[in-house]
């Protein structure tokens, strides 16, 4: 004869997982489907950070539209700040070899943090959903700063774009087909 224990254990993490992979099959909400990418106005000194950002949506919308819906509702977007900062660093002279301790150590990891605005606007010009977002991207310090430079801006608006599209799947009871 079985422990009830164990039954209800097996019971339970069943249901835990079916539901965990319902969720995960279902993925966002069918209403993203209406929502298409207007203009992105970046105020920043990056200029491909704008198709980086557009790139990264268009792929996380993709996975919501069907072949023959029509995007009704544009989504309005403005990188509105990129910020460096440094997150890590390293000792690099020991306290025998330095002049100072200011010279001690130098920093290793940088994070690259940009900041997003956007907005759907409804017909009559009222904003059905806004917010502002943040992405982030870490930047390892190497001799040539360009190369892991482009992969950060590059993991930074996919870290955006995906902040978005949860942010509208939130709120996607605000459009209306």
């Amino acid at each position: 004869m079985r422990n009830p224990n164990s039954t209800l254990a097996f019971l339970l993490i069943f249901i835990a997982v079916f539901c965990c992979s319902c969720y995960h099959l279902t993925g966002y909400d069918k209403k993203l489907a209406m929502v298409s990418i207007a203009d992105i106005h970046n105020d920043t000194v990056e200029p491909q950070l704008s198709s980086m950002l557009h790139s990264s949506l268009a792929e996380h919308l993709s996975h919501t539209r069907k072949a023959k819906s029509k995007p009704l509702y544009p989504l309005d977007l403005r990188i509105i700040s990129l910020e460096n900062s440094n997150v890590a660093r390293a000792e690099i002279r020991d306290k025998y070899s330095r002049d100072d301790d200011s010279d001690a150590y130098q920093t290793v990891l940088y994070r690259i943090t940009i900041r997003v605005q956007y907005s759907i606007m409804g017909k009559e010009g009222k904003a059905l959903v806004s917010g502002v977002v943040s992405g982030i991207g870490d930047l390892p310090k190497m001799h040539d700063r360009n190369v892991p430079l482009q992969h950060a801006l590059r993991l930074a608006a996919n870290d955006a774009a995906k902040k978005i599209i949860n942010d509208l799947s939130d709120n996607a009871a605000h459009l209306q087909p």
